[in-house]
């Protein structure tokens, strides 16, 4: 009979139980954003076609130039009319010294970069220790705030982070109200964002994230009009989709 020590044997408790929490916290979410109606959410929106041709222009945002490596670009329209993209950029990704920036594009031209977000302006806000920054998506409510969300991992890789959402109420001036998303009722990790929301008609919207620990599965979040998060539910039962 295999013996195990007190070590092994309670690394393989632990593991069970979450496991067994994943998968009861999912299906208990899953259940309750099953019985909402889907159909009376989503808008109908139609986006203008202008009569002229589309032209493209190829432009570079002006930023430092110790910035070596940027990735995950996000971009909103403002009410303003205005465009404010985000993303990180740092040395390298991973490393400390990445940070969330962001730029305004207005009259023809991108405004320098600027630091919208560190790793410890998000651990001092949060309570948590913050050891690298990640994929930033920002999202204008219809009401007019301005949502960002962030992945962040205290220790580990990017299978141990967590999203963290932020709001703006000045288009993107300063960001604030930071906290984690709580998709899981034990650690909560695991959990990143990429794609942009989706509007509802009822002013709410839809955020899609993905899972990726001990399974891997895209996930649909609800959240209200003013920002609160509702339901989740997986999208396919699938393990091996993000």
């Amino acid at each position: 009979m295999l013996k195990l020590n007190k070590f092994t044997l309670v690394f393989v408790i632990i593991y069970v139980l979450i496991a067994a929490c994943i998968i009861k916290q999912n299906h208990v979410i899953s259940k309750q954003l099953a019985n909402t109606q889907f159909a009376t959410l989503l808008t109908k929106q139609v986006t203008p076609v202008a009569s002229h041709a589309a032209v493209f222009q190829s432009t570079l945002i002006p930023q430092p130039k110790y910035l070596r490596a940027a990735h995950s670009a996000t971009i909103v329209r403002l009410n303003d009319g205005r465009l404010l993209a985000l993303w990180f950029a740092g040395s390298h990704e991973g490393k400390p010294d990445v940070n969330i920036w962001q730029s305004y594009f207005a009259h023809g031209k991108w405004s320098e970069a600027t630091i919208a977000l560190t790793r410890q302006q998000l651990g001092h806000e949060t309570q948590q220790f913050i050891g690298k920054l990640g994929n930033p998506v920002v999202y204008q409510a219809i009401n007019g705030k301005l949502y960002l969300f962030v992945v962040a991992v205290g220790l580990g890789g990017w299978s141990g982070s967590r999203i963290y959402q932020l709001t703006s109420f000045d288009n993107g001036k300063n960001w604030s109200n930071a906290h984690p998303l709580l998709l899981s009722p034990l650690l909560n990790i695991s959990s990143l964002v990429r794609s942009r929301p989706l509007t509802l008609a009822n002013g709410g919207f839809y955020l899609p994230v993905y899972h990726e620990l001990i399974k891997s599965y895209p996930e649909l979040l609800y959240f209200d009009v003013q920002g609160n998060l509702l339901y989740q539910s997986r999208f396919t039962d699938d393990n091996h989709l993000i």
